[in-house]
């Protein structure tokens, strides 16, 4: 959850949003501990589109630039929010939460 704020606060410090090797570079410290922090950053990614909180826009051959969708929050209600939430995969370090 702490690497979904960051990125979402990454995101938010940057206006325009962030070109997807740009953001990793950027959030790529709090992956350390992690085997692959590529796989783990598209994880945490795909979590936060399936939500519905990022919008990404593709510019070219695998340039992609990710954005917050600044009326996500208007646009879910609570019970969808939730609803998604519990169907994300659960990290295998939280596997006690299921």
């Amino acid at each position: 959850m702490e690497r979904q704020i960051t990125i979402l606060i990454t995101l938010l410090a940057n206006d325009d949003g962030l070109e997807l090797n740009a953001l990793f570079k950027r959030v790529k410290s709090y992956y350390g501990d992690l085997k692959s922090a590529w796989s783990g950053f598209a994880r945490d990614l795909n979590g936060l589109l399936d939500l519905g909180a990022l919008q990404f826009k593709e510019m070219g051959d695998d340039e992609f630039i990710l954005s917050v969708d600044l009326d996500w929050p208007t646009t879910i209600t609570e019970t969808d929010f939730y609803k998604k939430v519990n169907a994300l995969p659960k990290a295998k370090t939280h596997s006690f939460l299921k």
